[in-house]
C-alpha cells in the first residue's frame, strides 16, 4: 500500500533559553555538505551572542506524540536585523538566520510547522513595533545556500521568493559558496 503525504505535525514551540540553544549543538550534524555542519557553528557562537544582545529569540519545537526523551524536533531563530537594509528603505527588518530539524529522524513536515510559526512570529513581532508609526519593513528574509535545493524549494512553497536569482551571493567563509536571499512579504495589518 502507497502512503500519503506526510501531514505537518501538530508541534508546540517554547521559547530556549541561552543553555537550550547552547544543547542544540549537541545534535548529531553531519560535517557535509558544508551547510549542515554551519549549523553547529552558528549555535555556539552567533545565536549566544545575538540572544545575549537581546536581538533574536529562538524557538524550540516540540512534537507531543513522541516519547518525552524526543519530543524537541527542531528549533528556528527570529533576529531584528539590518543585513538587507538596502532593500528596506533603511529599516530594520525580521530575519531567520537559522532554522533545523533535528537531524538522523523522521521530519513528518516538520520544517513545514517550524517555517509557518517563524512567519507567524514576525509578524506578530513586526506589528508590536509598528502600532504607533512604520518603522519595521513588513518583509521576513532569509538566506539560503544555492546548493540547498530541498530547503530552497520548502520555503518557496511557505510563499519566500529568491531575490537576487541571477546575481548570487558568495560566502567567503564556506569557500564563496553561493547563496541566495529570500524574502515573504508578511500580513502585518
Amino acid at each position: 500500500m502507497a502512503s500519503g503525504p506526510l501531514v505537518p505535525a501538530l508541534l508546540v514551540p517554547k521559547r530556549l533559553s541561552l543553555r537550550e540553544v547552547e544543547e542544540l549543538a549537541e545534535w548529531p550534524y553531519d560535517q557535509e555538505p558544508f551547510y549542515i555542519g554551519q549549523v553547529h557553528r552558528s549555535l555556539l557562537f552567533d545565536i549566544p551572542q545575538l540572544m545575549t544582545q537581546r536581538v533574536c529569540v529562538t524557538w524550540g519545537y516540540f512534537d507531543p506524540a513522541l516519547p518525552a526523551t524526543d519530543q524537541l524536533v527542531g528549533f528556528g531563530v527570529i533576529h531584528m536585523s539590518s543585513n538587507y537594509y538596502e532593500v528596506t528603505d533603511r529599516k530594520m527588518h525580521c530575519y531567520i538566520p537559522l532554522l533545523s530539524v533535528k537531524p538522523k529522524i523522521e521530519s513528518k513536515g516538520y520544517g513545514g510547522s517550524i517555517i509557518s510559526h517563524l512567519i507567524e512570529e514576525a509578524e506578530r513581532t513586526v506589528r508590536h513595533e509598528n502600532r504607533h508609526e512604520q518603522k519595521v519593513s513588513e518583509h521576513l528574509f532569509l538566506d539560503v545556500y544555492a546548493q540547498n535545493e530541498k530547503a530552497i524549494e520548502r520555503y518557496k512553497k511557505s510563499g519566500f521568493v529568491v531575490i537576487n536569482e541571477t546575481a548570487p551571493l558568495y560566502d567567503e567563509c564556506e569557500n564563496d559558496a553561493p547563496y541566495f536571499v529570500m524574502a515573504k512579504a508578511l500580513n502585518c495589518r
